[in-house]
């Protein structure tokens, strides 16, 4: 019987296979590891993992326990008991209370599964700055040359930063440049429109338990 010629898309394919097969030859497993991950997939992985992750002091994640467990042992029976009790009220069309309990059954839910991913990708983090020297739990008092003004601030975790109550996030901005510095330091705060120096007057631990951000 005569053979049949293969056609030039035949050849194509059975050359691209045995390139393939090359490829993988005499790598080591961590290598072909990374050969079927692909570099650029990889990469936008651990982009995203660092992207979600929190950074979290063990006292933190402490009271962060501390509420799931309340919401989950407390709120969530009460507010269920209340959507039972509207609901026996008879017409819902017109029931404002099985609507606004529907509602904090939907935010407690909410609140809860918010913590608990935040645990699951948290990093954490512990303070290990000496002595006048800015790290979190520390009030530091700064002196604006822009503003002529003195503010304090307590460095804090992303979690509990609030500037209202001058509790300033690590993340943020001032955070970032007062972080590691001493007190006596002149650091420069950058933003959009140019930034600003800080001149550190002053730093002292500061323990208050702070309130965790709301979402």
């Amino acid at each position: 019987m005569q053979k049949r010629k293969k056609t030039g898309a035949e050849k194509a394919g059975a050359e691209k296979r045995r390139n393939g097969k090359n490829a993988g030859a005499g790598k080591t497993p961590k290598e072909k590891k990374r050969t079927h991950c692909g570099k650029s997939s990889c990469a936008a992985e651990e982009g995203r993992t660092n992207e979600m992750s929190e950074k979290l002091t063990r006292d933190d994640i402490r009271k962060i326990r501390e509420e799931i467990d309340h919401r989950i042992l407390v709120l969530r029976p009460k507010i269920t008991k209340e959507i039972a009790e509207a609901a026996a009220m008879g017409d819902r069309s017109e029931n404002f209370e099985y609507y606004a309990a529907k509602r904090a059954n939907g935010e407690n839910n909410s609140r809860i599964e918010y913590l608990e991913r935040m645990l699951k990708t948290a990093e954490v983090i512990r303070d290990e700055s000496g002595e006048n020297e800015v790290g979190l739990n520390k009030a530091v008092e700064v002196y604006n040359k822009n503003r002529d003004k003195t503010d304090t601030y307590k460095i804090v975790t992303p979690i509990r930063g609030d500037s209202r109550a001058g509790r300033i996030s690590i993340e943020s901005p001032i955070g970032k440049a007062l972080f590691g510095h001493r007190k006596g330091d002149t650091v420069h705060v950058e933003t959009p429109s140019g930034g600003f120096d800080l001149e550190i007057k002053s730093v002292e631990k500061n323990e208050e338990d702070d309130d965790i951000r709301s979402f």
